[in-house]
């Protein structure tokens, strides 16, 4: 008889150490330095799965857990081990550190840079607080010894942190201005030489960090922390792999004359006790004096060594497993020796357990047909699809049919939309939600093969389609226009049969976010909570235009200075159309010199020429919606009181460029500006900063809008509006 068996993981805490990087994971990096081989890294780290601040304590507190102790965590700077519940405000509870501090570019609360767990470290409150946003660099034999994290110095504008954490600093830094390079909307994050860098998106001291990335190597447990967050965020820091990077990036060193490239191993999945097929290309213009493959059981060991034909470039190398044991980690090291100097590549791969497939059990058994789980408080395995990964939960499914959905709730491993997973748990119920609790194996295939969403009516939701992916079609918000508070929130919507609610979870990707205007579309998972269905949206990209046949309206026009008007839309309008100079025509000679759309596309900033105090009026034609239907010769009047504050602001300060790209603003001015409080458009604060005249420019957010800087010198107050495109 014929035995099928899936491959499933390890225990979510694993006992082994697992080290060094995937097969293939920096396929076509060969031969590149600077700024190319910067953006092939981002290219390769990007677009991570991404997680609120404050999740993010839950996955630190795996990553950085004491491999002595899997309860306590290794705090950075002190690196004393800690219970990993201690966190809190208090002098030696825990903090979240952001290594690279938060205010260097201002990202506090924006995903994914606020979240990003390769960037944060469980810290001592109060070391934590000493440390501040300072910059990194060399401070002894000056400065101040910490008296608690006695192996740190620091001065009022560096901290030079311990040896044994000198080495991880630099290669946080170096992995977050790669990782964030201005794409998707995402702030450009720049190691640079020297400190003093605040509030600017930068981080020095480049020659200091470069020197501890040579220095201090990786460690094994920087590794294991490397590991773990890539089964959790699906990315990794490439200079824990390869720390020779940064000098190939940032102090022009040539990459090395001998390279691996384009691995790739066969099965992707192998097994223990069977083999599998390793391909490689060498690059080197000399041949190899040596040339081989060494296995083993531990980081760097050589227990196996596969001796290979030094006269060939591209090799295919069948590796043996049959002496490994299920849950297992490998270790692969390719080596050539060219002009008697060693060239390295290391790899892993991770033996999995081998299932039965006759123990699966379908997620339609799991949820059964009634409102409790028939299988309440059993350990089953399950197999699907992931359909969303929200902080604290994913769903799975494993078909399009009914009570094919499921949510697996407090695993850190993860995976992206449409990868396939197995997963052991316990089956419990949650306020009316079958779950799948207390994951004990969690494996991620990276199928890649998303299901549709299922469409339904409001009124068809209910426990047939729990935990599955559906969208609603031509729907409306009782709440339109409302902004999403970073806290638990509902929002009503309804179709011609029924209401119901999305809710969005404090920290969620639609915190910040705009709910729509119009008709629209609404897609996400369903959930439960006692006797309500609710949709949890995964971003805001799950609201697209329904099918509206109405016009847009101008809902409100506002001046903000003598420069600025803002034109406020009922819907989301079409920026090719609203951003149209011609399609805004004002009475009284006041001239449109640019058009700019933003927020969440409901609102048009217009730089004017010859306002003046009265009554205006403006005439809008041709912006249309993201339908196509346009605005047909709208007329709304308004009245305006031109601001004489920024006629003396003229003469003796001048904030450009406005508008600016990325949220930098440079100031000249002839006062001495004391500080600088920076307010959204709602009128609530986001920033105070501190200026002065040698510093010259601020960082006021990253984030695309309206903003009021509220300017103290030591003579009077000045207020001026800024726009973030």
């Amino acid at each position: 008889m014929n035995v099928k068996y899936l491959s499933i993981p390890l225990i979510l805490f694993f006992s082994y150490t697992g080290f060094a990087q995937p097969p293939g994971y920096y396929n076509g990096t060969s031969g590149l330095k600077g700024e190319a081989l910067k953006t092939e890294l981002h290219e390769i780290i990007n677009d991570h799965i991404d997680f609120s601040y404050s999740q993010a304590r839950y996955l630190i507190n795996y990553s950085d857990a004491d491999p002595e102790n899997e309860n306590n965590v290794i705090l950075f700077y002190t690196q004393r081990s800690q219970d990993a519940d201690s966190y809190g405000t208090d002098g030696d509870q825990i903090n979240r550190e952001h290594v690279w501090a938060k205010s260097h570019g201002d990202f506090s609360g924006i995903r994914p840079m606020d979240g990003d767990a390769f960037n944060l470290q469980p810290a001592d409150a109060s070391v934590n607080m000493d440390r501040s946003n300072k910059d990194f660099g060399i401070v002894q034999p000056n400065g101040n010894q910490h008296p608690e994290a006695t192996e740190c110095w620091y001065n009022a504008s560096t901290w030079e942190p311990g040896d044994a954490t000198k080495g991880q600093v630099a290669r946080i830094l170096f992995y977050m201005a790669t990782r964030y390079e201005g794409t998707s909307g995402e702030i450009d994050l720049e190691v640079v030489n020297g400190v003093n860098t605040y509030p600017q998106p930068k981080h020095g001291d480049l020659s200091a960090l470069l020197e501890w990335n040579r220095q201090f190597p990786p460690t094994d447990f920087e590794r294991r922390r490397n590991e773990r967050l890539f089964t959790i965020q699906q990315n990794r820091n490439p200079f824990i792999d390869n720390p020779e990077l940064a000098d190939i990036i940032w102090a022009n060193a040539d990459p090395a004359l001998v390279q691996f490239d384009s691995l790739s191993l066969s099965p992707n999945i192998p097994v223990a006790g069977k083999t599998a097929q390793l391909s490689f290309q060498l690059i080197s213009e000399m041949q190899a004096d040596e040339l081989f493959v060494a296995v083993g059981e531990t980081f760097n060991s050589e227990d196996q060594i596969i001796e290979l034909d030094n006269t060939l470039t591209e090799q295919l190398i069948e590796l043996d497993f049959t002496t490994f044991d299920k849950e297992q980690m490998v270790y692969i090291k390719l080596v050539a020796v060219v002009d008697g100097e060693e060239y390295v590549r290391p790899a892993t791969i991770d033996l999995p357990r081998n299932v039965n497939i006759s123990q699966l059990t379908t997620v339609a058994e799991v949820q059964g047909t009634a409102n409790e789980s028939p299988m309440l408080g059993q350990k089953v395995i399950i197999a699907g699809r992931v359909v969303a990964n929200l902080d604290n939960s994913i769903y799975i499914q494993n078909g399009s049919g009914k009570y094919s959905g499921l949510c697996i709730f407090g695993s850190n491993k993860t995976g992206y939309v449409g990868d396939s997973v197995i997963i052991e748990g316990e089956v419990v119920e949650y306020s009316g939600l079958t779950e799948l609790s207390n994951v004990s194996y969690f494996y991620n295939v990276k199928s890649n093969k998303p299901y549709e969403p299922t469409v339904l009516k409001v009124d068809e939701v209910g426990e047939d389609y729990e935990g599955m992916l559906v969208t609603i079609k031509d729907v409306s918000f009782a709440n339109a226009g409302d902004i999403v508070p970073d806290e638990n929130a509902s929002y009503s919507f309804g179709d011609e049969t029924g209401n119901m609610t999305i809710f969005s979870r404090y920290g969620s990707r639609l915190v910040g976010k705009t709910i729509p205007y119009g008709v629209v579309d609404v897609t996400g998972v369903v959930s439960q909570y006692n006797d309500d269905y609710q949709i949890l949206v995964r971003n805001v990209d799950d609201f697209t235009q329904g099918n509206d046949t109405i016009a847009p309206e101008v809902t409100n026009v506002t001046i903000l200075d003598k420069d600025w008007i803002t034109v406020d839309f009922s819907e989301r309008v079409d920026q090719a159309t609203s951003e149209q100079i011609e399609n805004y025509v004002f009475s009284s000679g006041i001239t449109v010199l640019s058009a700019y759309r933003y927020s969440e596309a409901t609102t048009v900033i217009l730089n004017v020429e010859g306002l003046s105090v009265g009554t205006h009026t403006l005439t809008v034609n041709g912006v249309s919606d993201q339908m196509g239907n346009a605005i047909d010769n709208q007329t709304i009047e308004f009245e305006s009181i031109v601001s004489k504050v920024d006629a003396l602001m003229g003469e003796n300060m001048r904030i450009y460029p406005n508008p600016s790209i990325g949220g930098v603003f440079t100031i000249e001015t002839i006062d001495n500006i004391q500080r600088i409080e920076v307010y959204d458009f709602s009128g609530q604060v986001i920033s105070v900063i501190p200026f002065n005249v040698l510093q010259g420019s601020i960082s006021v957010s990253s984030i695309p809008g309206i903003y009021v800087l509220n300017i103290i010198t030591d003579q009077t107050k000045y207020n001026k509006k800024v726009v973030v495109q």
